[in-house]
């Protein structure tokens, strides 16, 4: 009975812990993206090309997975 009110208290602090995170990560973003210091993840044509090839070849996006 203890060990799963503690498993339940570990969860709950874990996802507390988890969800704050990603606000504060969340908040830094935009602040970088107002002063201009955030740009995103770079476009990877070439990895583009290579899915649009594949595409027109006829594979699905399934077979394609890369």
């Amino acid at each position: 009975m203890l060990s799963a009110v503690n498993a339940m208290m570990f969860d709950a602090i874990a996802r507390k812990d988890y969800t704050g995170g990603r606000k504060h990560q969340a908040q830094d973003v935009q602040k970088a993206k107002k002063t201009g210091k955030y740009k995103g993840r770079p476009e990877n044509m070439l990895l583009q090309l290579k899915i649009e090839g594949l595409l027109k070849e006829g594979k699905s996006y399934c077979d394609i997975q890369i």
